[in-house]
């Protein structure tokens, strides 16, 4: 990835993005134009905005966005319509357990996992839709506005 604009030092040890940006960074307030690869799972507690941001810059190469299922949600609602042209999504058929280092201590002291009790969707957007959903499939239905 070339991108991962809702990041910070211990997730892109994850990621490993060329480029991250932090809170402090605002990805919001930045041009993205220039970033063809994209990783982006975006604060939960902004999503409207942080959706739409990726919307206007998802026709520029390609861009993966992890969110939680939400799909009665306004910014689901547009995320889903987007992979109408150039996209995919995956509903996952487990729940993601998410690394941070909370949560890894909580895991060596207790031996239990993250606690996410979300059920999380992958979109994808770009012009490998065939290839993405190919590889989505084994981890749960791969789907598209139609």
């Amino acid at each position: 990835f070339d991108l991962d604009p809702f990041s910070c030092a211990a997730a892109n040890q994850t990621v490993e993005a060329s480029t991250y940006w932090t809170k402090d960074d605002d990805a919001l307030t930045k041009d993205w134009s220039k970033y063809q690869l994209k990783w982006c799972n975006p604060p939960y507690s902004n999503m409207d905005r942080c959706i739409a941001k990726i919307l206007e810059y998802k026709h520029i190469g390609n861009t993966f966005v992890l969110t939680n299922s939400n799909t009665d949600s306004g910014w689901y609602q547009s995320a889903a319509r987007a992979t109408k042209e150039n996209g995919a999504y995956l509903l996952f058929n487990k729940r993601i357990e998410f690394v941070n280092s909370k949560r890894i201590l909580r895991k060596q002291l207790t031996g239990k996992g993250s606690g996410n009790n979300k059920g999380q969707t992958l979109f994808y957007y770009g012009d490998h839709v065939a290839e993405f959903a190919d590889h989505a499939k084994i981890l749960g239905i791969v789907s598209k506005t139609l």
